[in-house]
């Protein structure tokens, strides 16, 4: 996910970096964790017998 705004190098702080760098790696775990719920919960249903989501594909225009 981009930030809403873009600093300019030359205004950019080592704090101001430092907490962008932390920012941006905040976001990703925060993905992957998601993601990894999501397949959890999946387990999770699979386990008590219950219907997992269905793995239903897009539609694609054809060629």
């Amino acid at each position: 996910m981009p930030f809403p705004f873009d600093i300019p190098d030359n205004e950019k702080s080592e704090l101001i970096s430092k907490i962008l760098k932390y920012t941006t790696r905040t976001q990703e775990e925060n993905a992957q964790l998601k993601e990894r719920v999501n397949i959890l919960e999946q387990e999770i249903h699979r386990l008590k017998g219950l219907n997992g989501k269905p793995d239903i594909k897009p539609n694609t225009p054809k060629k």
